[in-house]
């Protein structure tokens, strides 16, 4: 981390109290434009996570439901096919 810190000082020419005072700066302009901009898209993905375990869940209640009405279909499933 200190190689960083030297590479920086080095390079910009400021001391490190100087970066982050700069840090902070660009945190508390910046950070509401970039939680605007990824909201969206975080919104979007939130969404879709949820919709694809809805029918996940809907997928596996009916499965649940179709063994419930017909228990032998479980055994038929389980059979293997004999040789001749």
């Amino acid at each position: 981390m200190e190689e960083t810190f030297s590479w920086l000082r080095g390079t910009v020419g400021a001391p490190y109290e100087a970066l982050q005072e700069r840090l902070t700066h660009l945190r508390s302009t910046c950070q509401q434009h970039v939680h605007a901009a990824a909201k969206t898209s975080v919104e979007g993905i939130c969404k879709k996570m949820n919709l694809l375990a809805k029918q996940y869940a809907q997928n596996v209640r009916e499965s649940h439901l179709k063994l419930l009405a017909d228990p032998q279909s479980v055994k038929k499933d389980l059979e293997f096919p004999s040789v001749s």
